[in-house]
């Protein structure tokens, strides 16, 4: 099978590396990303190279970063790579309304009309458009694609509506359980003493993160409970006013702020984390769309707490609690049950590292995809 697969995020390292548990060694694949990319909270670059089992060409693009509009300059080497390659799969894992999108599938059907198009998609929200040109985009990427693969479990009924008919798959992303894994001597353990109990927020500090209400749950925790802690890992436009605060409150002793961390870094940062937790707010125009903080915590064997949106409790399932998105009470419920009880605490560590290893490594990710592939050519 020959196979060519294009992502944004492959300028992550991290994610240089999941074809190394694709089921099939023998088949072949070419792998296409832009140059650079801002991506793990700084900007990254790659350049073209032969990897262990495939081939990564990095291509320049015009409007970077912008996941709508951004697209590759170099059409002629696209369209000559997709003349010549003649993949029996493409695989485009951007949003169907994407510009970049657009671009490959046309090429695809000018220069390869036999190969089959996978597009996959982070959306669980019916996509509002303000230029009615990605409506026109999205049309012509439902309308030549044969298969979508849905990230959240809500994607199938959002592409349904948006008039896809052909095959809809559900497929999470995944973490390598090599790399995320608890260290027993990490480079952050000055964050923790032994009696206390660390909470931890990794990710963007916004407001639809929820991160206002996390703070308000630690201050009211803080009246009856002693010794805890607030990590707060990020950048952000809320930073200034949850570190203004925390000194109002008087706090500083209580609460760190860090900044972002590279990605090689996290499994560090969780092996000194207790709870960690993601209380996303949605909105009329994004709920969260996966959450993946909270695969990677769980690996390192971190308890985790999630609010209702989104894809948050179908990542979490039993494995962590889940509490009602912006309730405050709910929340500070949810911590105060893991932290006056160790063992409640430790059984929700092992049932997140349970389910890592039964759902979301990339060794079960991979197999699933190959089928997927396989399902796909046979229709």
């Amino acid at each position: 099978m020959k196979i060519l697969f294009t992502w944004h995020s492959i300028v992550e390292k991290e994610y240089q590396n999941i074809f190394d548990y694709f089921i099939n060694k023998n088949d072949e694949i070419t792998v296409v990303c832009p140059g650079c990319w801002f991506e793990g909270g700084r900007l990254q670059k790659v350049s073209s190279r032969e990897m262990r089992n495939y081939r990564l060409i990095a291509l320049s693009t015009l409007f970077t970063n912008k996941i709508k509009r951004f697209f590759y300059i170099n059409v002629f080497r696209l369209a000559k790579l997709i003349k010549n390659h003649k993949p029996d799969i493409i695989h485009i894992f951007e949003e169907p309304y994407s510009l970049a999108c657009f671009e490959i599938i046309l090429l695809t059907r000018l220069f390869s009309p036999g190969s089959k198009i996978v597009v996959q998609s982070f959306e669980n929200i019916k996509p509002a458009h303000r230029l009615f040109i990605f409506d026109k985009l999205q049309k012509y990427v439902l309308k030549r694609s044969n298969a979508i693969i849905a990230v959240p479990e809500e994607g199938n009924n959002i592409w349904r509506k948006a008039g896809f008919e052909g095959s809809i798959y559900q497929l999470p992303v995944g973490i390598n359980r090599n790399t995320f894994k608890k260290i027993n001597t990490p480079e952050y353990r000055y964050l923790k003493k032994p009696e206390e109990i660390t909470i931890f927020y990794v990710g963007r500090l916004v407001e639809e993160k929820g991160i206002n209400l996390l703070l308000l749950a630690f201050l009211d925790l803080l009246k009856t409970e002693e010794k805890i802690k607030l990590v707060l890992v990020g950048s952000g436009p809320q930073k200034e006013y949850l570190q203004k605060l925390s000194e109002k409150a008087k706090i500083q002793n209580s609460i760190v702020f860090l900044a972002p961390v590279v990605n090689a870094k996290i499994p560090e940062l969780f092996s000194v984390a207790d709870i960690l937790v993601l209380p996303s707010v949605s909105t009329k125009i994004w709920k969260e769309q996966f959450g993946r903080v909270l695969i990677e915590a769980m690996a390192c064997g971190v308890a985790v707490v999630g609010s209702s949106s989104g894809e948050i409790p179908n990542v979490i399932d039993k494995a962590g609690i889940i509490f009602k998105e912006g309730d405050e009470k709910d929340l500070v419920s949810a911590l105060r049950i893991l932290i006056n009880s160790p063992e409640t605490l430790n059984q929700y560590k092992k049932m997140g590292l349970q389910r890592i290893v039964e759902k979301y490594t990339w060794d079960i990710i991979m197999r699933d995809l190959s089928e997927i592939y396989n399902m796909v050519l046979k229709k």
